[in-house]
């Protein structure tokens, strides 16, 4: 059973911040969060996806080494999200195979190299948190979206 709680974001609040240290990992049950990476040469917000129901983020810390967090999440409206501790998810992950384990982290760092690549051809992100965040859409992939609503999260 994965160990967390229920926490509510106001919309255009930060959630995680890129290269934070990653303690947890984020399932929204309600709400819009965008992830946005920050442009090394220029120090703006680079949109890579918007999420909402049911959809994960925070997670690639755990596949990486560093435990850095490699994007900005910002609360694109008002969003409640169940909070999921890394110790929670390390108990599955220890279970994986020496193989599983270096598959998984080979995975993010593809996902990290496309999200670079992805950047070199991403527009930028200007403007208030307010005009950015005044019609966000729904993920495109939200009919495949894992359906995190059954799953059991304690808040012991």
């Amino acid at each position: 059973m994965l160990q967390g709680y229920e926490q509510r974001f106001a919309t255009g609040e930060t959630i995680i911040h890129q290269g934070a240290q990653g303690d947890r990992l984020f399932i929204i049950k309600l709400g819009t969060v965008m992830i946005c990476r920050e442009s090394a040469e220029s120090g703006d917000l680079l949109r890579i996806a918007e999420l909402g129901p049911g959809h994960m983020f925070g997670e690639m810390y755990l596949l990486s080494h560093e435990h850095t967090r490699n994007a900005t999440a910002i609360a694109a409206s008002e969003v409640t999200a169940y909070v999921v501790f890394e110790d929670s998810v390390a108990q599955d992950f220890q279970k994986m195979s020496p193989f599983q384990k270096i598959m998984f982290r080979e995975m993010g760092r593809r996902v990290n190299d496309m999200n670079e690549s992805y950047l070199g051809r991403s527009a930028v992100w200007s403007g208030t948190a307010a005009s950015a965040f005044s019609s966000p859409q729904a993920p495109d992939d939200a009919e495949e979206s894992i359906q995190w609503r059954d799953a059991t999260i304690s808040s012991s």
